[in-house]
């Protein structure tokens, strides 16, 4: 299901523009929203290694080893809330462009969702994001909306 999600996001046109900061930045974002719930499934991980294959990546090591580095430390990062938001701003920062901030809270979103119960966990994960992201009421309703259609929530 993860791998579905992100490879029909990542065929958009806009995607293959984003630099390899903000392709790394949307890789650390999946990664927190698929620890959130403190389960990192072995499913979860296959799929979404499934979709990198999307990234125009442009380093030099695999967008699999980076991926990889960001689900060990999403943990850590998780359990601090003082971590977190730094790194989350930092998230923001990187992503840069406000129709990519959207879209990974949108993808933090769908991954949340997409076992049919959003945690608690992942539910104040999303609060942060929105916040630190700065994502307008109006998108939020948006975006609040397609998921709840996708999902016949």
């Amino acid at each position: 299901m993860i791998h579905k999600i992100l490879a029909n996001l990542f065929t958009k046109n806009q995607f293959s523009k984003i630099t390899q900061q903000q392709n790394e930045a949307l890789l650390d974002v999946i990664a927190l929203s698929m620890a959130a719930d403190g389960l990192l499934e072995p499913q979860e991980r296959v799929e979404a290694l499934a979709a990198l294959k999307q990234l125009n990546w442009k380093d030099h090591s695999s967008a699999e080893l980076y991926f990889d580095g960001s689900c060990e430390k999403a943990p850590g990062l998780l359990a601090d809330p003082d971590v977190l938001d730094t790194y989350l701003s930092e998230l923001s920062e990187r992503l840069g462009e406000q129709w990519l901030v959207e879209e990974a809270y949108y993808i933090a979103a769908r991954v949340a969702a997409v076992d049919s119960d959003v945690a608690h966990e992942e539910r104040e994960l999303l609060s942060a994001l929105v916040r630190h992201f700065n994502i307008p009421s109006d998108r939020l309703r948006t975006i609040t909306d397609l998921i709840m259609r996708e999902f016949s929530i």
